[in-house]
């Protein structure tokens, strides 16, 4: 119901739901905190320009302390969209890059942090990629 409930405010009073977002982050349920990570970061579904600035710091916090491997995941592909418009952005993903705990988000933080662009692969292709270079190795 949780989640629901911050998809119709994400969908129908975005621009007004910031707060509400950023209290959803602390959700015990990770689907929950994956719609308030969309809510606080899509610009698609907004129909005033965000804060850079407060979003970033958002998603920084996040990316570094979420439990749930698959809310990092996608807070990384959230954070590389803000590369250009926030140095702090790029600096959170290459300090992610060798410490985040689950090897999937390694490699695609790194990814991001050489090439300084904001595509990021999917989780499941990024784990396929991580096991094919340990059986290689």
């Amino acid at each position: 119901m949780r989640r629901f409930c911050l998809f119709l405010l994400d969908h129908y009073a975005s621009d007004l739901s910031s707060d509400i977002f950023r209290g959803a982050r602390r959700d015990r349920v990770a689907s929950v905190r994956e719609s308030a990570l969309h809510g606080l970061a899509c610009e698609r579904c907004r129909h005033e320009d965000i804060c850079v600035t407060d979003v970033v710091t958002d998603l920084i916090e996040i990316m570094t302390s979420d439990p749930n491997a698959e809310v990092r995941h996608k807070t990384v592909a959230a954070l590389a969209r803000f590369i250009s418009r926030d140095g702090r952005a790029g600096q959170a993903i290459a300090r992610a890059a060798p410490l985040d705990p689950d090897p999937a988000i390694r490699e695609v933080a790194q990814a991001v942090a050489d090439s300084g662009q904001p595509h990021v692969r999917r989780r499941k292709a990024a784990l396929r990629s991580v096991r094919r270079a340990n059986v290689q190795a």
